[in-house]
């Protein structure tokens, strides 16, 4: 995501088709290196999408249900012991056009940090299930909602900074960028950070409940940098951007929820009205 921000192709954090639809150009059933498939748009889709603006918050309140997915998911494809670390990625071949895809080669981690991410997420449902278990049926669902819905939050943070920006292509911002300050169609690694993320504009005193995320230009740029720094570091960027005249984007969190709604009902309206592609064939190599 940080390598490859707001790329239709690269970044998996905007790659929700055909339910959430962030750029018109993903309505043309494009490859995902991160998942190693098409991202097609299909009727149920087209018919779905110009209502995702209303759909948007209710889906981000679930979001958590599928990081508890991709962590199973991801767990089993680096098992150490399971065959040898990928060289490349899995090619995948359209059999209509001979066009071949490749899938982003997950690096397998060594056998402590693998048993060390097991460990801990078994402990996480253990202590999951002991502190559900131990209510009322009722009171544990409503404890299990409740706390899905205020985590939901976080997700509405990380999007909330990259859908209403700008998008390319490929990589950081190298092709099919969208206004890139040269007037190319490209643009490099520390202005694509500016391009395709926002900062949200808040008083100190509200830093607790952004928990550094409405710095998010600034923990894109410098990752290493911790949160409770990133206030200090947005005078030392803004500084240098505006010396290259890269626009940066820092507005109210409220705001910048209207600025995404209003992006989505657009691509959204926009891409209903896109045909249906989804006519590949496609075969592993």
């Amino acid at each position: 995501h940080h390598s490859a921000t707001n790329s239709v192709h690269d970044d998996p954090d905007i790659q929700h088709m055909p339910l959430l639809c962030f750029d018109e150009r993903m309505g043309e059933d494009l490859w995902s290196t991160y998942h190693g498939r098409y991202m097609y748009l299909d009727a149920i889709g087209r018919a779905m999408l110009p209502y995702q603006n209303w759909y948007y918050f209710p889906v981000m309140a679930v979001a958590r249900i599928n990081l508890y997915i991709q962590s199973i998911l991801y767990l089993v494809q680096t098992c150490p012991f399971l065959g040898d670390p990928p060289k490349a990625g899995k090619k995948i071949m359209d059999e209509a056009t001979g066009e071949v895809k490749e899938k982003y080669a997950w690096p397998k981690p060594s056998v402590t940090t693998w048993t060390a991410s097991v460990l801990g997420l078994a402990f996480f449902w253990c202590s999951m299930y002991t502190y559900l278990s131990n209510l009322e049926f009722s009171t544990a669902i409503c404890s299990f909602i409740i706390m899905h819905l205020v985590s939901g939050l976080l997700h509405v943070q990380i999007l909330l900074s990259h859908v209403a920006m700008h998008y390319c292509v490929d990589g950081h911002g190298t092709v099919g960028a969208t206004s890139a300050p040269n007037g190319n169609d490209e643009a490099g690694f520390y202005e694509w950070q500016a391009l395709s993320t926002l900062d949200v504009d808040c008083p100190p005193w509200m830093d607790w409940f952004h928990g550094g995320l409405q710095f998010q230009l600034e923990h894109h740029c410098f990752p290493r940098v911790p949160r409770w720094r990133l206030r200090e570091l947005c005078a030392l960027t803004d500084e240098i951007f505006a010396k290259y005249d890269v626009p940066v984007v820092r507005i109210p969190f409220i705001e910048a929820n209207r600025r995404v709604l209003r992006h989505m009902v657009i691509v959204g309206n926009n891409v209903s009205k896109m045909g249906l592609n989804s006519d590949k064939k496609v075969k592993s190599l």
